[in-house]
C-alpha cells in the first residue's frame, strides 16, 4: 500500500510472529545468537527485502527484538526513513532502549526487550502456551519511484477510485476508534503481509478486521 506525500512515499508493514519456546531455548547461551524469519520483499521499493527476528547478547545480557532491511547492489545506499514499533501482545511491557546500524546495503534495528531469563520468566507473560508472539509495525517512508510513466499512475488512480466508491468492501482497518474500509483482494494484491494475514486462519482474518497502533487515523488512511 502506498500513499504519495510531496516527493515521498509511504509504505506501511506489518508483521506477527510466533516462535516456539524449544527455538527459544534452543539459541539461549550460545554467544550472539538469533532466530530470523525468512526474507519479505517491500512492495514498491525494487530489490528491497526485509525480515524480523529475535537475538540474545550474552556479553550485555540482553535479548532484542530485530527488524532488518536489506538492499541489493542495484539498489545499494537506498535512502529509507523508518517509523517502528515492536509489541508483544500477551506482555504489558513498554519497550524503550533502541539501536540502529545503517551501512550502505544493511539497516538494522533492534528494540530491547530484557535479559533472557526475563524473557523465559512465565510472570512477564512473554511466552504464553509455550510460544512468544510479537508485533512489528512500521511506517517506511522513501523517494518517489521515476521510473513509473503518468499513464501507469493514471490508470491505477482511475481503478483504485472506482473500486472506493462501491459498498461492497469486506475487510476493516481500525485505528484510533475509527475504522477504513477496503476490499480484501485489493490490500492483499497490494501487501504481501496483509495477504498472508488474511490467508493464514488468524484472528483477524475469521473477523476481517485489524486494529493498528501507535500510528494515528491521518497516517494510516493515507497509507491506504
Amino acid at each position: 500500500m502506498l500513499a504519495s506525500q510531496n516527493s515521498t512515499f509511504e509504505i506501511p508493514i506489518l508483521c506477527r510472529w510466533k516462535i516456539s519456546k524449544e527455538k527459544l531455548l534452543a539459541i539461549r547461551g550460545n554467544e550472539d545468537s538469533a532466530i530470523f524469519s525468512d526474507f519479505f520483499v517491500i512492495e514498491g521499493i525494487p530489490n528491497v527485502k526485509y525480515r524480523i527476528g529475535i537475538t540474545h547478547f550474552c556479553k550485555e545480557n540482553k535479548s532484542a527484538l530485530c527488524f532488518g532491511l536489506i538492499n541489493s547492489k542495484e539498489q545499494s545506499n537506498i535512502n529509507i526513513n523508518v517509523s517502528y514499533k515492536f509489541s508483544i501482545p500477551t506482555a504489558d511491557n513498554i519497550f524503550g532502549e533502541k539501536d540502529e546500524l545503517k551501512t550502505e546495503d544493511v539497516h538494522a534495528y533492534r528494540t530491547y526487550i530484557g535479559t533472557p531469563d526475563e524473557l523465559f520468566d512465565p510472570a512477564n507473560n512473554f511466552i504464553v502456551n509455550d510460544y512468544l508472539t510479537f508485533v512489528m509495525e512500521a511506517i517506511l517512508t522513501v523517494p518517489k519511484v521515476k521510473n513509473v510513466s503518468n499513464i501507469q499512475q493514471s490508470k491505477c488512480c482511475k481503478l483504485g477510485s472506482k473500486l472506493w466508491e462501491r459498498d461492497d468492501k469486506d475487510f476493516v482497518i481500525i485505528v484510533d476508534g475509527k475504522e477504513i474500509k477496503l476490499h480484501k483482494c485489493v490490500i492483499s494484491a497490494e501487501s504481501l503481509v496483509f495477504e498472508r494475514m488474511i490467508e493464514s486462519g488468524m484472528q483477524e482474518s475469521k473477523e476481517s478486521k485489524v486494529t493498528i497502533i501507535d500510528f494515528n487515523f491521518e497516517t494510516v488512511e493515507k497509507a491506504h
